[in-house]
């Protein structure tokens, strides 16, 4: 056990558990406070110490407004010297996530995080990695993907961020879908497991009244807000079959295009906007959980990229920028994909 983690630990204590749950995936979260930093971006519950304990992931969070001179000297010189280490004490934290400079300490799958702002750790960060590495563990993948069945088919969809992908989650589930995921999926050739968290949505016009009537929450970005996906969606379930994935890139200024993709191109597209490896930029996090050997980084994100080429594989995948929700849109689409 790293003694700096074990000194930390004593000298900032987190009295208060949850477990956050992801359906894939539990997550123990200790805090200092209640409710701990960022709980409105998550499910969870709150727990005993011993559940905490039990949960192969632990994270904890010690938040206050300010520290001593001495506080935070004894944080400098005592926590993580890693390359992420360094970018929360910078207040950089993953992607497009900043905030206040934090101090982070870690053996092994535990982690302590203290700093005056912790609300963007748990799901912008901590999830993506924990859910990256637990499927690698598993022989899944996880994919930055939304997931509905439509009469008994599981369509995947990705795209780029403001790409429409929750506009025909809604729409798709008006017209019978059943929803699986919002923005996060386990996948492999023969299940998708749908990753839970509320849903976020922008206060636009499509979103707007929900926003309103639901007393939704601020997101963790500007003008969006977090919404509950069972008063969101009517019909939810768990899991389904990887039966179809769609690109989705709605562009209003063009007409309506649904086209068949390549192998090629949906594995490059994939690669760069769904693997989380990628798009949130956490490979040096994957090198510190093999403890910085390059030799099983290297067998791991291969494995992982031959997983990705096998999915997309395995089942049609279509290019799909409609507004989806204008009715010949949608009929146009349910043709393209041969969904009765």
């Amino acid at each position: 056990m790293n003694s700096s983690y074990e000194q930390a630990v004593r000298r900032f204590g987190c009295p208060h558990y949850w477990i956050v749950d992801l359906n894939y995936l539990r997550i123990g979260v200790a805090s200092n406070s209640a409710p701990f930093p960022g709980s409105s971006y998550v499910y969870s519950h709150s727990s005993s110490k011993s559940e905490f304990e039990q949960c192969k992931y632990r994270v904890s969070l010690f938040e206050q407004e300010s520290f001593s001179s001495e506080e935070l000297s004894w944080l400098k010189n005592y926590c993580d010297k890693s390359f992420r280490g360094d970018r929360f004490r910078s207040g950089f934290y993953i992607t497009h996530h900043f905030g206040d400079p934090a101090f982070i300490f870690t053996a092994g799958s535990e982690v302590l995080v203290i700093g005056t702002t912790l609300k963007k750790l748990i799901w912008p960060y901590f999830t993506k990695v924990f859910l990256t590495l637990e499927a690698e563990k598993r022989g899944d993948l996880h994919l930055k993907a939304a997931c509905v069945e439509l009469n008994g088919k599981g369509i995947l969809l990705i795209g780029r961020g403001s790409g429409g992908k929750t506009v025909m989650l809604k729409e798709a589930c008006k017209h019978g879908a059943i929803f699986v995921a919002n923005t996060h999926c386990v996948v492999s050739t023969t299940r998708v497991i749908g990753v839970q968290s509320p849903v976020r949505v922008r206060d636009d016009p499509i979103f707007a009244d929900q926003i309103r009537a639901s007393g939704a929450q601020p997101h963790i970005e500007a003008d969006e807000y977090t919404l509950r996906h069972a008063s969101f969606f009517e019909h939810t379930k768990s899991e389904t079959t990887p039966n179809i994935m769609c690109v989705i890139d709605y562009r209003p200024e063009r007409p309506a295009l649904i086209r068949r993709m390549t192998i090629d191109q949906i594995y490059g597209f994939a690669e760069l906007f769904a693997f989380p490896t990628v798009t949130y930029g956490i490979k040096d996090d994957i090198l510190a959980s093999v403890q910085g050997d390059h030799f099983q980084l290297a067998e791991m994100y291969g494995s992982m990229k031959a997983k990705l080429k096998h999915i997309v594989s395995a089942m049609p995948v279509f290019y799909v920028s409609i507004d989806a929700t204008k009715k010949g849109d949608w009929a146009y689409l349910r043709e393209s994909l041969a969904i009765e």
